[in-house]
């Protein structure tokens, strides 16, 4: 149940769920890339093409965290992005 929100310098850890910051989040600056992850649209700083029609997303943390994108969702992410 537990969430870990990561921002460009630290992490934390909260008690709502994913389900629950999605809900709280401005739909247009936030997107659920995958079951697991919810990204600032804003941060991401690399598209990267992955196998099999897969991508992952590179973010703008102090790590260059590297996110998987569901399969079914890669389309979407796209048009959101402007591709």
């Amino acid at each position: 149940r537990n969430c870990r929100i990561f921002t460009k310098n630290e992490d934390y850890i909260t008690s709502f769920s994913l389900q629950e910051l999605e809900k709280k989040l401005p739909e247009d600056r936030f997107y659920r890339i995958h079951r697991t992850y919810l990204v600032n649209l804003s941060c991401i700083v690399e598209f990267i093409p992955w196998f099999k029609g897969t991508v992952q997303i590179k973010v703008g943390d102090k790590n260059e965290t590297v996110l998987p994108v569901s399969r079914s969702l890669v389309k979407d992410l796209k048009m959101r992005l402007g591709f």
